[in-house]
């Protein structure tokens, strides 16, 4: 596959997407940090060059939400962001800018294009996929799936008194100020207080431009898959549900009506009553064996990892609502597989 990966200069999307085996190329400005094919110029005048995907990572000074005050304050300013706003409705290829690439993602800070243009379809974090950061990352899609996010990182606790603490201890306050200050989750890259540990600089920009590589590697893994499985049928995806009736997980598949996901209690009978996930229980050992069997079709093999699934993804889904697609769950199977070599065996 064709992937053009706009605005970037570090390398790292594009990277993550050959090591999968596409035929990626970034464009910036800048020259590439990392060396690989690297287009040096304007990324518009290269999208009409027979792109399967597009992701575009456009600079967010005149965008993002903690600038925009400076819009009022400095003469010229707004200018700018109108012509950043229509920059990026060039990349999404809409109206007057249609560019016809099938697939397209765009990324950028929480701002002017939530308000401009659309609301954005995803929202995720660093920690979601296994940094011990937070930054709160908008994505735009057009062709493409919702990320799904492959390992949770657990938040310490910090208190505006300075000091940081382990999670564990979060639910008493802070151990030194014994609660006069104020607790709040974060993570390495942030003060006590939340902000970015990053000092002013002339290359702070360069440094919070750059994708995260598991974030990087989810994009590559996930959007560079394959569409269609071995026996050529569209991917089944899984969306889970909690409503007042209880769980549901529903399989869809193009080209087939929505089915109910099978519990497999013939296997094993953790949970009579039903699905649930969030946490470490009888109910989402019974999701994560139902996900395994009918994803692997490979019932001996779904027990060998159904457990370690289950502490890996289904007790990390925290939400009502939940997606999964079959490819993921083939990923996360084969990482078990890797890292509990002895416990898996046939």
């Amino acid at each position: 596959m064709k992937v053009l990966v706009g605005c970037e200069f570090s390398g790292v999307v594009r990277d993550a997407f050959i090591r999968c085996g596409h035929d990626a190329v970034s464009c910036d400005f800048l020259p590439t940090e990392s060396p690989g094919p690297h287009i040096e110029g304007d990324v518009v005048e290269v999208l009409e060059e027979g792109w399967d995907m597009l992701l575009a990572f456009p600079p967010c000074t005149y965008l993002c939400s903690s600038g925009l005050h400076w819009n009022a304050r400095r003469p010229g300013r707004e200018a700018r962001t109108h012509e950043a706003m229509l920059f990026v409705l060039k990349l999404m290829g809409e109206g007057f800018a249609a560019h016809g690439i099938p697939k397209v993602g765009l990324e950028n800070p929480v701002g002017r294009i939530n308000t401009a243009y659309r609301k954005p379809d995803q929202t995720i974090h660093p920690w979601q996929f296994g940094h011990d950061a937070s930054k709160a990352t908008c994505l735009w899609l057009r062709g493409l799936p919702l990320l799904t996010p492959t390992r949770v990182v657990e938040a310490h606790f910090g208190c505006s008194c300075g000091t940081r603490f382990a999670a564990e201890l979060g639910r008493y306050g802070c151990p030194d100020c014994h609660g006069a200050g104020k607790v709040r989750s974060i993570w390495a890259n942030q003060t006590p207080t939340g902000q970015n540990r990053l000092g002013p600089s002339e290359r702070r920009w360069m440094e919070r431009s750059r994708t995260y590589e598991g974030i990087a590697q989810a994009m590559a893994d996930q959007w560079g898959a394959c569409v269609r499985n071995r026996r050529g049928d569209a991917m089944k995806v899984y969306q889970g549900t909690r409503g007042g009736d209880g769980c549901e997980v529903v399989v869809k598949q193009d080209g087939y009506p929505d089915v109910m996901l099978r519990r497999r209690l013939d296997l094993r009978n953790h949970s009579p009553t039903g699905f649930e996930w969030g946490y470490a229980g009888s109910g989402p050992a019974q999701l994560a064996l139902a996900l395994c069997a009918d994803v692997l079709d490979d019932d001996a093999r779904a027990l060998r990892v159904y457990q370690h699934f289950k502490g890996r993804q289904v007790q990390g889904w925290k939400k009502d609502a939940w997606q999964i697609d079959e490819e993921a769950v083939k990923r996360e199977v084969r990482a078990i597989e890797r890292a509990y070599p002895k416990e898996v065996e046939r």
